[in-house]
């Protein structure tokens, strides 16, 4: 599932399953590398009808992704990605593509000629992952580069494009099929979820009370007769489901830390996605 606004003035996003099916009709003097200004300027008016994509769901679906301008503004923070995308500043012949995807552990799914005529590729997740807010969102960026090497496809990989949810991409309606049937398992991308919560510095966790973890798990038992589908020890770093929101159904959601109990799950909840029990 992609998100996609109609022009980069717009803040109203609508759903887009597929971008590489858009059938679109782009002026002609909007394309290539030369013609960047009247592209810039056609992007962003109000009265352009295109689209442009992110592979980032914010908390709130229906509008674009922000981070706070002022201090107590919440903004639109990420919930979820379903994909990572890859802008390139450079054209790629179909030699030097073709070497840069054997040179990647996991193969991309889509190739996109974008309006530059530069290069953008796009690898689809098994499922979405899940993130409790949008520094979390942005260390899970990073360490995903380093595990997806996007950059070893191609120098001219644009890092910081990278590294940015808020980051929506025009649609040039120009794709080409790498592999349909690769994707990035999910039980790889919860790992890397779970080696970026363990370095992540918890707000909750300021200044919070520790309780020892055995009398923790002997009142969740008492509260949540769910909590019997937990397998395994409960000690910290134990992963385990999110027995405590209903619908949640991954059996390894939730993480034990001695401040609380943290979940990524993806059962849409509230404006917080993880946070201790």
């Amino acid at each position: 599932m992609f998100f996609a606004l109609p022009n980069l003035r717009s803040s109203s996003v609508t759903e887009c399953p597929a971008p590489w099916n858009f059938q679109c009709s782009v002026p002609d003097d909007v394309r290539g590398a030369e013609n960047k200004g009247k592209r810039d300027e056609w992007i962003n008016s109000p009265e352009t009808r295109h689209q442009v994509y992110s592979a980032f769901e914010g908390v709130n679906p229906s509008v674009r992704i922000s981070e706070p301008k002022t201090v107590g503004e919440e903004g639109n923070p990420p919930f979820r990605l379903h994909a990572f995308v890859g802008d390139y500043d450079t054209t790629l012949s179909e030699v030097e593509l073709q070497a840069g995807i054997a040179r990647v552990p996991f193969r991309p799914n889509y190739y996109e000629k974008t309006l530059s005529g530069n290069a953008r590729m796009v690898w689809l997740f098994e499922r979405p992952v899940t993130f409790p807010n949008l520094r979390f969102a942005e260390e899970f960026l990073k360490l995903a580069l380093i595990r997806v090497k996007a950059d070893s496809l191609a120098a001219s990989l644009d890092k910081p494009a990278w590294g940015t949810p808020n980051r929506y991409y025009t649609n040039s309606g120009d794709w080409y099929t790498v592999d349909l049937q690769a994707r990035i398992p999910a039980s790889l991308l919860q790992g890397w979820v779970l080696e970026v919560s363990e370095k992540h510095v918890w707000k909750k966790d300021r200044g919070s009370i520790e309780i020892p973890l055995p009398v923790v798990w002997t009142e969740l038992q008492k509260k949540f007769p769910e909590a019997s589908s937990w397998n395994g020890d409960f000690t910290e770093g134990a992963m385990g489901p999110t027995f405590w929101v209903p619908g949640s159904t991954s059996p390894k959601s939730a993480i034990v830390k001695t401040t609380g109990l943290f979940t990524f799950s993806a059962t849409r909840r509230s404006r917080s996605t993880a946070g201790p029990t």
